[in-house]
């Protein structure tokens, strides 16, 4: 495989992520990754149900816009009402709200982008057994061409899972084998497809071993395998 100078980078993020030994390493790292598409700040957290509070794992957002939207705005946040009901990444440009002036929702993005918070990229991330969390980047304006967020949404995953490795160490394991083939290809942007050609595998057998990698490690997408395989070391991409 050879990949392209983006996925790469990305790549070479997920070595040095190897070596951190706390959330806010993570953090570091990540934000000195993606400052090349305007991005200053990074949440890790899980999405709370109702009457529940957040259960942020890092944060390096000011710490006014927190304490200003955690007396009643927070509820009204479209980011995070989208974030719960989709499991595919987005941009802020891409999700819907009430722009009127005045509205709750519109208060909510007026603020942050008063704290720089002018736009930003969020990867959702589902368990298999439905707890929600998310990883988001925010800054001043941001420009991703497909490839680059395609590759932003590896690294998000990637650093999602290291921070939530640190705190509590994961007890999934992986099979080897063909099993671990697919993840590694996955890992670096092949599809179904792609496998096939490079392996001997049919594509109902590419589909099957991600399902079952899937369920070994309680990750509901082939990408997010992948990318916990890795943090786990399961696999070398």
């Amino acid at each position: 495989m050879s990949p392209t100078p983006i996925w790469s980078l990305a790549l070479d993020f997920t070595y040095k992520v190897l070596e951190a030994r706390s959330g806010p390493e993570v953090q570091d790292l990540l934000l000195a990754f993606a400052r090349s598409w305007g991005f200053e700040y990074l949440v890790v957290c899980d999405l709370p149900t109702p009457g529940q509070s957040f259960k942020v794992d890092v944060c390096n957002w000011p710490e006014d816009f927190l304490e200003e939207c955690a007396r009643d705005l927070f509820r009204y946040d479209p980011l995070l009402r989208h974030a719960a009901q989709t499991t595919e990444p987005f941009s802020w440009s891409e999700v819907e709200w009430d722009r009127s002036r005045g509205s709750p929702e519109q208060r909510v993005m007026d603020l942050a982008a008063s704290y720089g918070l002018k736009d930003g990229f969020v990867v959702p991330v589902v368990g298999l057994d439905g707890e929600q969390s998310l990883i988001g980047l925010a800054g001043d304006r941001a420009k991703l061409l497909d490839q680059e967020r395609r590759a932003l949404h590896l690294v998000c995953l990637y650093a999602h899972h290291a921070i939530k490795a640190v705190r509590k160490p994961s007890k999934h394991r992986i099979q080897k084998g063909a099993l671990q083939d697919c993840l590694a290809y996955a890992f670096v942007g092949l599809d179904t497809d792609a496998i096939t050609e490079r392996t001997s595998l049919s594509a109902g057998e590419v589909r099957a071993a991600w399902k079952r990698a899937q369920d070994d490690l309680g990750v509901r997408d082939p990408m997010g395998a992948a990318v916990k395989a890795a943090v786990l070391g399961a696999i070398n991409p």
